[in-house]
């Protein structure tokens, strides 16, 4: 017993670190069912979908059937080949469950991919858990002792941005994932130099069939070897790490040639100035110093100590984040989740500068603030629980407005569950907003799905002129009882959201679901304020108002 004891004894750092594991992984398994079944995470369904095509055709070389995933997949292939084997498995169980359906089998699983999402987001949960591993990993390299290691995971375990990452299946956190490997492999005094380097770049070229972004991370690998590194890489090392990379890097795109479909999105042909260059760093992280300001603030006070005890890391980071924020304002744009890739370089940043104070000033109380992230990421688990606000209004009307009555959706990515008549209605009213699941919707019997359905017309994909401008009068014709309504601008201007808006401001309010906050928002994966805010609202969505029709 004793030596069991002994073999299976884990000391305190570890300890430590599997509580960081685990407090991070409740907080974010709580919220992993957020929006489901609608499709309300923007970049999400690509993957999912892929992969599903994948089964469906007996591939996985989406090279030879390009026609069936263009539509489909615009990033490299590599997250959709992690799905394929689980969702085999859950396909599995279905048919074993459902076989009785018969030629209604594939309908029934198109109408509620819910099982795939949930899925892929525990694969992305574990991905984040082994990340706070590897940070660990990768600051004890660093820094040489456990204490700066377990602050830098604790930083990413609470980074609100992070545990939004975390709980959808976006390809973002694998840029942090592989950007922490390649940090990793380089920092592990272990292996030879050589050996390091030609690892990480290994790392950093299989992180491209995840996503391009992950090619930026040579940039830190040159920065490192440049002011940190003590010992020289090889010339044949040099070469094999170009070679093995370029290697790597082309992979994805021989695979699937549309593995770059979004460079339509590219800016390079936009206006550029030497002052945005210089200044994006500082643009870049806004939304960071926004949402998370002690992360940033103790991140600036890390790179100062890095320079003052540390240079050589001090220009190496301090160089990345310039060449990171650089590529894209001069490539393409800020959004809040592109920070993705250099969260893990601030949570290092901030656990050297909390563990430089407390050093400095010899108050152990200073840990105390670590309550302040604590606390947020906390409340926004609670937020993300209660699910979004489209979900509170479709659950609201399945349980108090009787099925099949006529309702008019329309708010973003909004739907009730419909019939097939009301289908038939949609297709003539434009015949291009239906959706796979319409289709298997008209085809389904009512014993088949586990929710009532409605005489719904689900119009955030409608695009139809002369309907929306003649809508209270097609709603009175055809005797339409409830509208469900957004309360924010989701066309952005366009003319069909005033339209809907005068038609319901005479109607009667049943209820209002959520709050207008478009600057937070799961679905953008985007934290454009004060975490103070996330107190203010119980859901995140858009708000929405049930009318009842006066016809």
């Amino acid at each position: 017993m004793q030596v069991f004891k002994r073999t299976f004894s884990l000391d305190a750092p570890t300890k430590i670190l599997l509580t960081i594991i685990t407090f991070a992984g409740v907080i974010r398994l709580i919220g992993i069912a957020y929006g489901l079944p609608l499709w309300l995470v923007d970049d999400e369904p690509p993957f999912i979908l892929a992969a599903l095509k994948m089964l469906q055709l007996h591939t996985l070389l989406p090279v030879l059937h390009q026609g069936d995933f263009a539509s489909l997949l615009y990033y490299p292939p590599y997250l959709a080949y992690l799905y394929v084997l689980p969702f085999s498995i859950i396909l599995g169980v279905q048919y074993l469950l459902h076989h009785a359906l018969g030629s209604l089998f594939i309908p029934y699983i198109v109408n509620d991919l819910s099982a795939f999402f949930l899925s892929a987001r525990c694969i992305m949960v574990a991905v984040s858990l082994a990340s706070l591993f590897l940070i660990y990993k990768a600051g004890k390299n660093i820094f040489g002792e456990d204490r700066a290691g377990l602050l830098a995971a604790f930083f990413l375990s609470t980074s609100l941005l992070y545990i939004i990452l975390s709980i959808t299946s976006r390809h973002w956190l694998m840029v942090s994932f592989f950007g922490l490997l390649v940090l990793w492999i380089v920092t592990d005094g272990n292996n030879s130099i050589d050996r390091r380097y030609l690892r990480a770049s290994v790392a950093a070229g299989i992180g491209m069939g995840f996503s391009v972004v992950s090619g930026f991370y040579l940039a830190l690998l040159a920065a490192w070897y440049l002011f940190e590194e003590k010992l020289s890489v090889t010339r044949k090392t040099i070469m094999l790490c170009i070679v093995s990379f370029g290697l790597l890097a082309a992979l994805p795109i021989i695979l699937y040639p549309r593995s770059l479909g979004f460079s339509g999105d590219v800016t390079t042909s936009h206006a550029k100035t030497l002052g945005g260059l210089l200044l994006s760093p500082f643009n870049f992280l806004t939304p960071i110093a926004y949402s998370e300001p002690l992360l940033i603030i103790l991140a600036l006070i890390g790179l100062l100590a890095f320079f003052k005890k540390r240079r050589g890391v001090f220009y190496a980071l301090a160089s990345f984040i310039y060449i990171y924020s650089g590529l894209f304002y001069l490539a393409f744009r800020y959004e809040h989740r592109f920070t993705a890739g250099l969260l893990p370089i601030l949570a290092i940043m901030a656990a050297y500068g909390l563990t430089f104070l407390v050093d400095l000033s010899q108050k152990r109380w200073l840990y105390a603030m670590l309550a302040i992230p604590l606390a947020f990421s906390l409340r926004l688990a609670l937020v993300i629980s209660h699910n979004d606000s489209r979900i509170a209004a479709i659950d609201w009307i399945e349980h108090n407005i009787p099925a099949h009555e006529k309702i008019l959706v329309f708010a973003r990515m909004t739907r009730l569950p419909t019939e097939p008549d009301a289908i038939a209605e949609q297709n003539a009213i434009d015949s291009g907003s239906l959706r796979q699941v319409d289709a298997s919707e008209s085809v389904l019997p009512q014993e088949a799905l586990s929710t009532p359905t409605f005489h719904a017309l689900n119009l955030y994909s409608v695009n139809n002129e002369a309907f929306f401008a003649s809508i209270a009068t097609y709603a009175k014709d055809h005797h339409y009882a409830y509208a469900l309504v957004s309360d924010e601008d989701f066309l952005f201007g366009d003319p069909a959201f005033a339209q809907v808006q005068n038609f319901i401001a005479t109607q009667e309010v049943v209820r209002k679901f959520g709050s207008v906050h478009p600057a937070y928002s799961i679905s953008n994966s985007q934290l454009w304020g004060s975490p103070l805010a996330l107190f203010d609202f119980n859901n995140f969505g858009p708000g929405l108002t049930l009318y009842k029709l006066n016809n």
